[in-house]
């Protein structure tokens, strides 16, 4: 989940360890206020990735927020 003072644009992707996009999750427009986003553990192909560390990075026009998460299958 994240939260937006106002309408902008976001985008939000996970990366593997070695830096490889797994998925683009966002990216589009959002409105001001909470929004969530699941991610099911899946790339963009629809093929299961294996448990392991994985990083998220939400990026809007203002800052760019990357953080660590951890996949357990």
């Amino acid at each position: 989940a994240f939260s937006l003072p106002r309408q902008m644009h976001v985008a939000l992707a996970v990366y593997d360890a070695a830096g490889r996009t797994v998925a683009t999750l966002v990216d589009a427009v959002r409105p001001a206020g909470v929004s969530e986003v699941f991610w099911d553990g899946k790339t963009a192909a629809g093929n299961p990735v294996a448990s392991g560390i994985y990083f998220y990075r939400l990026k809007t026009s203002e800052r760019v927020l990357t953080k660590k998460m951890l996949l357990l299958e």
